[in-house]
């Protein structure tokens, strides 16, 4: 999964902008939500053995401006 991570939150957290995700709208909510949440508690517990699952939640903060 870390391996792929940048196209995983391409295809889940919409950080490609010439990729959004697809409708209905409320389910690509959804499925950002979860995502996000997930990637955030994988960083807490595996963050420490995987550098780049924390680069990962920094990009997300810094540039995507998400919470």
């Amino acid at each position: 999964m870390v391996a792929n991570l940048q196209r995983v939150l391409e295809l889940t957290v919409e950080t490609n902008a010439s990729a959004p995700l697809p409708p209905p709208k409320a389910a690509a909510t959804e499925l950002r939500k979860v995502a996000l949440s997930t990637i955030t508690e994988w960083c807490k517990e595996y963050g420490s053995g995987y550098k780049k699952l924390n680069l990962a939640i920094s990009f997300l903060k810094q540039c995507k401006k998400v919470r």
